[in-house]
């Protein structure tokens, strides 16, 4: 705030709470307002009035010999006058009871702007950030509604310029930018100016990741193949509910620097670990990959998958006969065999993280490690222009289709994916003509 005074800026501070003494030594120190957060009915609204405004209004006390009096160099009418102008009251609308409150909070006489807290009220009302949500954007609109309604501005937080734009054309007049955010958007540009090295390291452990109710067995062929032992760390996608969760603890079993190659599900975990530890994730495979959400007939299917698998085990052979269509033995029966090993409970979490995945397009540019992007031209589960999208959105990325397989291209032709990834890993061929190295 000092700062801020030399420069002739005003300055609104977050204060933890709305209460009396909080605010009061906000606005003692010399900020020209205060911003409270999770303000959800017309009371706390007026507390927060209160607690910032002198008597007849409210209950502040009153000093001179602070920085909000010039150290004493002002008048106790002067100081009085400038406090009733200028000091601003904000509140955060960000739960479900402040949305319903809405046209009553922006009522409040002393009220001089709405906070829209998109993450936290994304997380009262979906149970996870997503603010492109159906209800989060109802929400959202009904607070934008209701300052509208009563004249009042609305703030909110953005990461880019693009963003400020969208909101203001909803009707926002304030953006406020995260300063942690704007230095690392400035690190990741000049990053990107940097040479980028193509080729996965050849001395590094590889990691492999199965998919949805896959376990180790789903790389037999390809481990057999490249004739290679490759380090498989027990990823234990079986344990957790969401993409995030997975992503910990594939990392927190992963050796310190390593090449990840993932399989559907394992992918897009794969991805979600690729962004949290770009410096140890060196290189990425993914195979059978969509970074967007699922498809609303996929997500319609899993849902009919969750509540079967609630029941009892009869969903496994649905489940099957959905990633693999017209496929027989023995590549169907090692799924089912899989499937039933990894077990119910295991299932329906894997569900869950599938239902709950977020669109991670407009994270991807983050991946600055070489990507591989095997496609299978028939996968139904992650069609191949999702596949091709993911390739396109990663700067170092390369597509290798595979022609004529479908979604588990590690067990419908596993001779042409072992030669794909053994390719990309700089495996040299041995006198059999398959890909081989010296690697523990």
């Amino acid at each position: 705030m000092r700062a801020a005074v030399a420069c002739g800026l005003p300055t609104l501070v977050r204060v933890p709470t709305g209460d009396a003494p909080t605010v009061l030594a906000v606005l003692d120190a010399g900020a020209a307002g205060v911003v409270v957060p999770h303000v959800s009915s017309v009371t706390g609204a007026a507390d927060a009035v209160k607690a910032a405004s002198y008597p007849p209004r409210g209950r502040r006390s009153f000093a001179l010999t602070t920085p909000a009096g010039r150290w004493g160099a002002t008048t106790n009418d002067e100081h009085l006058r400038v406090a009733a102008e200028s000091v601003c009251v904000v509140v955060q609308l960000e739960d479900r009871e402040a949305v319903a409150a809405a046209q009553d909070i922006a009522g409040v006489e002393g009220v001089d702007a709405l906070f829209i807290g998109l993450n936290d009220l994304a997380l009262d009302v979906v149970g996870r950030v997503a603010g492109d949500a159906p209800a989060v954007v109802a929400a959202r609109d009904a607070v934008l509604e209701a300052a509208a309604t009563a004249g009042k501005p609305v703030m909110t937080v953005v990461s880019t310029p693009t963003e400020a734009e969208r909101w203001r054309g909803l009707g926002a007049e304030v953006a406020i930018y995260v300063a942690p955010s704007l230095t690392l958007a400035a690190f990741r540009a000049a990053a990107r100016s940097l040479p980028d090295d193509h080729a996965p390291d050849p001395t590094l452990p590889v990691v492999l990741v199965p998919g949805m109710l896959e376990d180790g067995r789903v790389w037999d062929g390809i481990v057999e193949r490249l004739g290679v032992r490759l380090s498989l760390v027990p990823a234990r996608l079986d344990l957790d509910d969401s993409i995030e969760e997975m992503a910990d603890s594939l990392l927190a079993c992963a050796p310190p620097r390593f090449v990840l190659v993932g399989h559907s599900l394992g992918a897009v975990v794969s991805l979600e670990a690729a962004l949290r530890a770009p410096q140890r994730v060196q290189a990425l495979a993914v195979l059978n990959a969509d970074s967007r959400p699922p498809m609303d007939e996929l997500s319609t299917s899993w849902a009919r998958l969750r509540e079967r698998f609630s029941q009892g085990p009869g969903a496994i052979g649905e489940w099957v006969a959905s990633v693999l269509p017209g496929a027989g033995d023995p590549v169907a029966g090692l799924a089912r065999r899989m499937a039933e090993d990894v077990g119910r409970e295991a299932a329906l979490r894997q569900l869950e993280a599938q239902r709950s995945r977020t669109d991670m397009r407009g994270r991807l540019a983050g991946v600055r490690c070489p990507v591989l992007v095997v496609c299978g031209e028939c996968d139904v589960v992650s069609p191949p222009d999702r596949q091709q999208e993911l390739a396109a959105v990663i700067p170092n990325a390369r597509l290798h289709t595979l022609a004529g397989c479908g979604h588990l291209g590690l067990l419908e032709q596993p001779d042409q994916t072992a030669a794909a990834l053994g390719a990309w890993l700089g495996l040299e061929p041995d006198a059999s003509g398959v890909a081989s190295a010296e690697r523990t």
